[in-house]
């Protein structure tokens, strides 16, 4: 035996498989099993490959076509499907059905014994992962730190997903009776605005869902971004907040805070000639409203989806953040080869949408609009949305921004169309941006969507 220390040893539990085959082929009523998982399931999420023992594999692949064309699983109906491997004649692979079925008492115990040779599959899909990286890391080929590191996510997220539990379904009665109460549901969303947006949204936005805010380029979408995750912050019933910068800084974030904050001119802050004093008074009382509300983060310089995946994942599980805005949907990348901008696009948009229901979270993607709609002069539409229509049909909200052409004077009305709303109304408010602090205020005399 090969005592080396760099010897692998290959996660397997041999008798487990032996254990769940010969509980297969006693099995009298595979429906019957109301512990975990009943003969169907096991079937649907095991594969053969599943297996490592000497014709384990041939054999559950042989029992497991039975079952899916729900036959009874026994020797006779067994033998003719393993005919065509040679690694046992007839004799032989009678002798290793009749050694696998006597070698269990009862089939009760079939679902611990699947539960058992999964894990030990994604332990060993987990050690080759581990492999593949290490060879990679001592290879002398250059690799793309940030591309690999998005493949290996996207092979560990699938092997979380494999062979889990499907969810069972409930019935009717059961949803309408766990039916929350308006108020309940209302406490349950992420604020977002103090003026009519937040509304219009019955009250913010729900958790587990994407929306979607579209705009022409400096048209306002970061400001309002950068605005729902301050309220959300302060608003009483709000939660942490995570805004996700791919195209600025954090330092330049940081600066559109500042004006926020301490509601001064964004042109004042790049003026050497500001008095020093001010300055720092100004600062402090920016550092005050941040210091006051629940924490708000900021994370720059990432644009692969998976990882911007992770590190949301990671702000959930520290900080319970409950609304993360990405800007922008277009700055983006995501690992893997497409024909078209559009379907890495529709990619992209499909894995914010599975991040927001998996981390029950308010997900917020801002995107930039097509030319179509200025170059025609009309309002924005949902088809506007750049390079994919996909975008749009993830989306549980989409909201699109119209700047008035009026760019005397600091305030300018600028419509906010409600264009998709899955549980709600739909319409159109206005509000006024005030461009000097780049903040949304109500109008004097709001009408309601």
């Amino acid at each position: 035996m090969d005592a080396s220390p760099n010897r692998l040893l290959i996660p397997q539990d041999l008798d487990a498989e032996a254990a769940l085959l010969g509980s297969i082929m006693t099995c009298q009523n595979g429906s019957a099993w109301d512990q975990d998982w009943t003969l169907d399931e096991i079937v649907s999420r095991l594969a053969p490959e599943m297996f490592v023992g000497p014709d384990h594999a041939a054999i559950y692949r042989a029992l497991a076509e039975i079952v899916a064309d729900g036959g009874p699983v026994d020797l006779l109906l067994t033998l003719p499907l393993l005919a065509g491997d040679v690694s046992h004649d007839r004799d032989g692979w009678i002798t290793e059905l009749v050694r696998l079925s006597e070698s269990v008492p009862t089939w009760v115990n079939a679902p611990h014994y699947a539960h058992r040779v999964l894990e030990k599959h994604r332990l060993r899909c987990l050690q080759r992962i581990a492999q593949r990286i290490t060879d990679a890391l001592n290879g002398d080929a250059e690799i793309d730190a940030t591309e690999f590191v998005g493949r290996v996510a996207d092979e560990v997220g699938k092997l979380e997903q494999a062979g889990l539990e499907q969810r069972e379904p409930v019935e009717v009665v059961e949803l309408l009776r766990q039916m929350p109460t308006p108020a309940a549901t209302v406490a349950q969303r992420v604020p977002i605005a103090p003026h009519s947006l937040n509304y219009a949204l019955d009250g913010g936005l729900e958790r587990g869902t994407l929306t979607v805010v579209g705009a022409r380029p400096s048209c306002g979408k970061t400001s309002l971004g950068l605005g729902w995750c301050t309220h959300a912050c302060h608003v009483d019933g709000g939660a942490p907040a995570l805004f996700v910068s791919c195209e600025m800084s954090g330092p330049q974030v940081a600066r559109r805070l500042f004006a926020m904050h301490a509601q001064v001119d964004m042109t004042w802050l790049a003026d050497p000639g500001a008095n020093a004093i001010d300055f720092d008074l100004a600062r402090q009382r920016a550092v005050n409203v941040a210091a006051s509300s629940r924490p708000m983060y900021v994370l720059d310089g990432v644009r692969q989806v998976q990882a911007i995946g992770g590190c949301v994942k990671r702000a959930v599980r520290k900080w319970g953040v409950k609304l993360v805005v990405v800007d922008y949907l277009q700055r983006c990348s995501i690992a893997g080869r497409f024909a078209r901008a559009d379907q890495q696009i529709g990619a992209m948009a499909k894995y914010w949408k599975d991040l927001a229901q998996d981390g029950d979270l308010a997900l917020v993607l801002l995107s930039q609009f097509s030319r179509a709609s200025a170059k025609d002069g009309r309002e924005p539409r949902l088809d506007d949305f750049r390079e994919s229509g996909q975008i749009e049909e993830e989306a549980d909200n989409a909201i699109l921004i119209k700047r008035g052409k009026d760019e005397s004077g600091p305030f300018a009305e600028t419509n906010i169309i409600v264009a998709k709303h899955r549980q709600g109304r739909t319409g159109k408010l206005t509000l006024l941006y005030h461009r000097p602090t780049m903040t949304y205020q109500a109008m004097a005399a709001e009408s309601g969507v």
